[in-house]
């Protein structure tokens, strides 16, 4: 399969290095604009650099738009789409019957890859369930189906939790900094630790996480503490407030971009 990147900015740019360290190189063909980006992946991986955006369409079987939001329906327009071919919107908020629009007579699919991708590990929430669009995306991640637009918006703010993540584990580490570990040592910990909750939960996505806090929170004991210490705290309350938030700014986008 012939992969299109239109979009080089942070995540285009992750993107086309996900595939490049998965063996994909070949692969891929990517827009021009951001002509440091292209170059660098040109050069680096030995990535096909697109003459313009008509040249991705033309050359790819799947093409991920991954733009501004508000860029995005102007940006495939016109294009030239094709049966048979898949346009994966990686743009928050856009909806499928907008992409639909604009680049038939393609398929299109919502995807909500992260930077994570470069290393392929990336979550990615899709919808719809589509051959291509999976097949596209698996080198960068876990992809995960979900079964409607209202429901594939409202995971789309993980988006936004994915980034905060990296907040709340720069304070821990600070913690851990001013308690004697030395800097790096105490980020690392930290992110592994980060990754072995993440593991656990990922490998029974069936079972409740808060199930296996209750086996992890021994009377008297540190998890105990500090689990409590967060509820009376309502520590919990701005967190939903937070992803609230991350939603209405989607549907916000969402509205735009119709």
């Amino acid at each position: 399969m012939k992969i299109g990147i239109i979009g080089i900015g942070h995540l285009g740019f992750a993107l086309a290095e996900g595939y490049a360290l998965a063996g994909r190189s070949g692969d891929i063909i990517v827009s021009p604009r951001g002509r440091e980006k292209t170059a660098l992946l040109r050069a680096t991986y030995g990535i096909d650099v697109a003459s313009d955006n008509a040249d991705v369409v033309r050359n790819a079987d799947a093409v991920i738009v991954a733009t501004r939001p508000a860029d995005v329906i102007e940006t495939v327009r016109l294009l030239p789409w094709r049966n048979g071919q898949v346009l994966i919107s990686a743009a928050a908020g856009i909806t499928a019957g907008a992409l639909r629009g604009a680049a038939a007579p393609a398929e299109v699919a919502r995807a909500m890859p992260v930077l994570a991708s470069r290393y392929g590990a990336s979550a990615i929430p899709l919808y719809p369930d589509h051959a291509g669009a999976r097949d596209a995306l698996a080198p960068l991640g876990r992809v995960t189906a979900i079964r409607d637009e209202d429901a594939f918006s409202a995971a789309s703010a993980l988006g936004g939790w994915f980034g905060w993540l990296f907040e709340l584990t720069g304070e821990t580490a600070d913690i851990l900094v001013e308690s004697g570990v030395e800097k790096a040592a105490a980020r690392k910990v930290c992110a592994d630790m980060m990754r072995a909750a993440g593991t656990m939960m990922a490998e029974t996505p069936e079972k409740d996480p808060r199930d296996t806090l209750v086996q992890l929170a021994t009377p008297g004991g540190i998890t105990e503490a500090g689990i409590n210490a967060l509820r009376d705290a309502e520590a919990f309350g701005p967190w939903r407030d937070a992803m609230s938030a991350a939603t209405a700014r989607l549907q916000a986008l969402g509205r735009s971009g119709k």
